[in-house]
């Protein structure tokens, strides 16, 4: 799968970056979702994920019109502990999965499996 990751923490990013190419998945860390529109509009089949952070989300006005346009790019948002997200606003924006920050990695790892076995699922049923 072909990840963007959004996060302001340059070590956050360049973790995950490492740990997901690991596991086989291409990385793309930017800084904003204004870089984000860029890159999707670029290449929108290319993008699979997008982790961002709850803090690049709250300012996200344009990851809903991402949502909009690409609604099977999965979003995934990253929060540190005490953090609120509406059911509503996730809603809107599409999100798939919450995580909390200190990310398990583990658990990051599995969320992704989780998404890559649906979407193969919702392949096969649209081929037949």
């Amino acid at each position: 799968m072909y990840l963007y990751i959004i996060d302001y923490e340059f070590i956050v990013s360049t973790t995950l970056r490492a740990f997901l190419t690991d596991l086989g998945h291409e990385v793309g860390c930017i800084h904003s979702v204004c870089d984000l529109m860029g890159c999707i509009e670029s290449d929108p089949k290319r993008a699979d994920v997008i982790i961002v952070d709850m803090l690049v989300f709250n300012r996200g006005g344009p990851l809903r019109e991402v949502h909009q346009r690409y609604p099977d790019i999965a979003l995934v948002i990253m929060a540190d502990v005490g953090a609120f997200l509406s059911s509503d606003e996730a809603l809107l924006c599409g999100v798939y999965a919450y995580l909390r920050k200190p990310i398990s990695l583990r658990e990051l790892e599995l969320l992704l499996v989780r998404l890559g076995e649906s979407r193969k699922r919702t392949y096969e049923e649209t081929r037949v």
